[in-house]
């Protein structure tokens, strides 16, 4: 009896509005339009967006405020990855190489490196460094030569887009139609891997010694557990260009892409749920501090942040439009009124746990929804139009 009870009240308290359910990634103000290409946090406090237009923003306070720092460039800043507190590296268009030293404050141009566009930089260590970019181009820097940077030959011509080294020996690069390529002698020689897919690859990580991931256009994420000897394609259920990746634990890690996606593993990347994210556009970087502390950059100046990993809460938030699921609760079936919204909607339903139960694309002004297997509970029903126009309400399965 107490049992029944208590789902009565949680079933009135969702449908009341009393009880709203949004995930935990909220919009950050930066006061700026431009596309935010990469974050780099070095603690909690001090992080930085690089971004279109030479942009080179700095918060000290988690993000609440952020100060233009100058760049000396107008052209398209694509990575950001800083060494220590003080010592930080940007990449971009147009050979675009930048150094600082005071903590972002002021930034300097490495001159004469390269000649063509870069895409990633990556420090190992504060003594061991590479950048990447186009037709196939990589630099080196190795401190202990009085910061030396050298061209490597990487045997190919395809655009780089991302780079990671595993230890001071081993590392990786990805890049255009499905290029993988690997190093066993700190960058100095490198040697072309079997992908298995020719879509583009936008990011590559590792989270330990042998498990790795590799980045994709149309949803695209290639696992392994070898090193590199093999990779997998896992199933993700999305068709959108994932860009970038971020391990909060072993076990937890994130992964973020265009249309607003935000993928979540509690189990190490063998399978990925999709987040519940209050923003429809392009997400480009994410960096996680702590299993409950990460931050996104995107497009439109866009910063997200979540002090609880991404997971769904309960918190006080307005609906656009009352009652537009109905009947609620619900029996086996609901059905959507879309008829204030634009064409091609798009449907989502999340539980309490932040993990995606339906994605489904609608161009009529009605939709009918099953809820046969799904558990009883509360879930969380999104709906967005390809103007951007959203909307949510709760629902209850008695």
């Amino acid at each position: 009896m107490l049992k029944n009870s208590l789902l009565i009240l949680l079933y009135y308290l969702a449908i009341s509005g009393f009880f709203p359910l949004n995930a935990q990634w909220n919009d950050i103000s930066t006061d700026q339009n431009n596309t935010l290409w990469d974050i780099d946090f070095t603690d909690e406090n001090i992080g930085y967006v690089v971004g279109s237009y030479g942009l080179i923003l700095k918060t000290t306070d988690g993000g609440a405020h952020w100060d233009i720092k100058p760049s000396n460039t107008m052209y398209q800043l694509y990575s950001v990855d800083f060494v220590n507190d003080t010592v930080g590296y940007v990449a971009g268009e147009y050979k675009t190489l930048l150094k600082t030293v005071d903590a972002g404050e002021s930034w300097i141009t490495l001159l004469g490196l390269t000649t063509t566009w870069l895409r990633d930089v990556h420090f190992y260590n504060e003594n061991l460094g590479f950048v990447v970019g186009y037709s196939g181009a990589l630099l080196k820097y190795t401190g202990i030569c009085n910061a030396c940077w050298t061209q490597k030959s990487t045997g190919t011509n395809q655009t780089l887009r991302s780079i990671f080294f595993i230890t001071d020996s081993i590392g990786f690069a990805v890049g255009d139609s499905g290029t993988i390529i690997k190093s066993t002698d700190e960058g100095e020689t490198w040697i072309q891997q079997a992908s298995g897919v020719t879509n583009t690859l936008n990011e590559v990580y590792f989270i330990d010694h042998y498990t790795g991931f590799a980045l994709g256009d149309s949803g695209l994420i290639l696992r392994t557990e070898d090193q590199g000897g093999t990779w997998v394609s896992l199933t993700t259920g999305i068709n959108h260009s994932l860009l970038a990746i971020s391990f909060a634990s072993s076990q937890t890690g994130y992964v973020v892409g265009d249309k607003g996606t935000v993928l979540k593993t509690e189990n190490a990347g063998l399978t990925w749920s999709l987040q519940s994210v209050d923003h429809i556009n392009l997400l480009t970087g994410v960096d996680f501090l702590s299993s409950e502390i990460g931050f996104i950059s995107g497009s439109e100046g866009g910063v997200l942040v979540t002090h609880n990993g991404g997971n769904v809460s309960v918190k006080d938030s307005p609906i656009s439009i009352e009652s537009f699921v109905y009947p609620n609760p619900v029996n086996q079936n609901f059905q959507i009124n879309l008829s204030e919204l634009g064409t091609n909607n798009t449907v989502v339903v999340y539980d309490l746990n932040g993990k995606c139960i339906l994605k489904r694309n609608f161009d009529a002004k009605s939709a009918e929804i099953s809820t046969k297997g799904w558990n009883k509970g509360v879930y969380m029903v999104l709906v967005w139009d390809n103007a951007g126009s959203k909307f949510s309400q709760r629902i209850a399965i008695p």
